[in-house]
């Protein structure tokens, strides 16, 4: 779970709007990924795209970045973590940021990971809170080896024919789920592994709009 700064000194350079970003492997096998960076300067709706927070396993609210966007290596405003505490025995964080106080109805995420060492749940809880209602989505990017299908209360993910991933996802309020493969218009479904190349990988998504204060619950489950 990412609780780290932005980016790189004062402009945040490199940076992406990923704060409390979680990525899940199995052993060498990688389910939940980082997205990567897709492209410098070839292609810039790769590279807004690729640094923005819908790619990433965070909460997006509204649409918007967590941080936002001064160029193609600085960042204007910067979302900032609070680490309030990380117990590593146990496997569990517990941290949140300030991006989307900026919003005209301010809203804080916090977040917390229980992934327990040895065993195969993991758990996240978000917590959003505000004052009025919101379009919060909630993403998981998958390794572009991996296929997933809906179930009724979230995705089964398979590699090669294999189960190796089941998510559920529950809320204080109804869920939406979606899902993206490589989707030109919006962007989103990519995953790259070096600069100006991107292959295909599925974005999964639960989304609540609804009234804040809200929470949502994911599980993930590695066969």
């Amino acid at each position: 779970m990412d609780v780290g700064p932005l980016g790189y000194l004062s402009i945040a350079a490199h940076g992406h709007a990923d704060a409390l970003a979680v990525t899940l492997s199995q052993g060498p096998d990688e389910l939940v990924v980082d997205p990567g960076t897709g492209s410098y300067y070839g292609n810039p709706p790769w590279r807004n795209a690729f640094r923005g927070t819908r790619a990433h396993a965070t909460v997006c609210v509204d649409g918007m970045d967590q941080s936002e966007i001064g160029g193609r290596f600085y960042w204007s405003r910067h979302a900032a973590t609070t680490v309030r505490s990380v117990d590593l025995a146990r496997g569990i964080v517990d941290a949140g940021h300030d991006g989307y106080r900026r919003l005209d109805d301010p809203v804080s995420h916090r977040r917390w990971l229980i992934a327990a060492p040895g065993d195969p749940t993991v758990v996240v809880v978000d917590l959003l809170d505000g004052r009025s209602a919101h379009d919060v989505a909630v993403s998981w990017p998958l390794h572009p080896r991996l296929e997933a299908i809906r179930a009724d209360d979230g995705h089964l993910v398979s590699r090669d024919g294999r189960p190796v991933l089941q998510l559920c996802y529950a809320a204080t309020a109804p869920v939406q789920i979606e899902q993206h493969r490589g989707d030109a218009e919006a962007q989103l479904g990519w995953w790259s592994d070096r600069l100006e190349a991107r292959a295909p990988g599925w974005l999964l998504t639960a989304r609540v709009r609804a009234g804040l204060p809200l929470a949502m619950l994911s599980v993930l489950r590695t066969a």
